[in-house]
């Protein structure tokens, strides 16, 4: 059994940079979109009082653009009195899929990094094509977490069962906030419908998620729900990066975001706030994934 108390950091440095750059990119998207929308007013208005400083040959060409905004304005208003359901499921969409691959990466980048991994009751269990056995590197441990994805259907678990099965024999699974479970649930089943059904939810949503919606429903998401999610899928990858900052022997970051309170305490991560900016070790990244502030 490989000892994770001695295992080094800095090999899984690139799966979560690659990662936390995705989900800021996408979060740093919804809010431009929010303030692009609101401003179309305010470039109708501001064209109408410019108009009267124009010369009257100007001005057809500017009532066709005047035009062209009112039907700006008219969609964006729509999409702003529903509370943006659709950037926000297209983002959540995004989401999911970063997520999926930041936890097939640490996989990956794990057991080329630690082949003694393989080791593993589980991964010992995999069947494997000759040539996949005689192989090596990363083609090979592609074709091992395909296998192994295959063969415990982790692709059909819900919620954080689908990633934990697989950080398991990488010596990464452990215990999960119940906010967290409950929000990563619901943003996968989510994720779900909007994938496969256009929104609307199904029989299958309603049995995970009955709270949520009826059979039929369209699953629109409002921003308060919206962000509560994306924090929660964040919060998610941050208690996978301080157990690998635990069996590295690095101090751990407990950032805190609203509605996720008391989750360190939860799972025994409490008390060890450290001031990233005096505390970090050396060989710490920049940015704000290793920040006690929000991400």
């Amino acid at each position: 059994m490989v000892d994770a108390k001695k295992r080094p950091a800095g090999h899984l440095d690139l799966p979560f940079r690659t990662w936390i750059e995705y989900y800021q990119d996408a979060l740093n998207l919804v809010h431009l979109t929010y303030d692009g929308l609101n401003s179309i007013d305010f470039r109708i208005e501001l064209g109408d009082i410019l108009r009267g400083f124009r010369l009257e040959v100007e001005r057809g060409r500017d009532q066709v653009l005047r035009d062209a905004l009112l039907v700006k304005s008219r969609d964006a208003h729509r999409e702003i009195d529903a509370d943006y359901p659709v950037l926000h499921a297209h983002t959540l969409l995004g989401l999911w899929g970063a997520l999926e691959r930041l936890i097939e990466d640490i996989f990956i980048t794990s057991i080329l990094y630690e082949p003694s991994l393989l080791a593993h009751e589980r991964l010992s269990r995999v069947k494997l094509l000759v040539d996949v056995i005689l192989g090596s590197g990363e083609d090979r441990a592609n074709a091992i977490l395909a296998e192994f994805i295959r063969t415990i259907g982790a692709d059909q678990k819900k919620g954080v069962g689908q990633f934990e099965a697989l950080l398991k024999p990488v010596l990464l699974d452990g215990q999960v906030p119940r906010v967290v479970r409950d929000s990563v649930l619901l943003a996968q089943q989510i994720r779900h419908v909007w994938a496969h059904r256009g929104g609307v939810a199904d029989a299958k949503f309603v049995e995970s998620c009955s709270s949520r919606a009826s059979v039929g429903d369209k699953l629109l998401i409002g921003s308060s729900e919206f962000h509560h999610l994306s924090d929660g899928i964040q919060m998610y990858g941050l208690v996978v990066l301080n157990r690998h900052f635990l069996n590295s022997g690095m101090p751990i970051r407990t950032t805190i975001v609203p509605g996720y309170e008391g989750i360190w305490d939860e799972i025994g991560m409490g008390g060890n706030d450290i001031n990233a900016e005096e505390d970090a070790p050396r060989d710490a990244p920049e940015g704000p994934l290793f920040s006690n502030e929000p991400w």
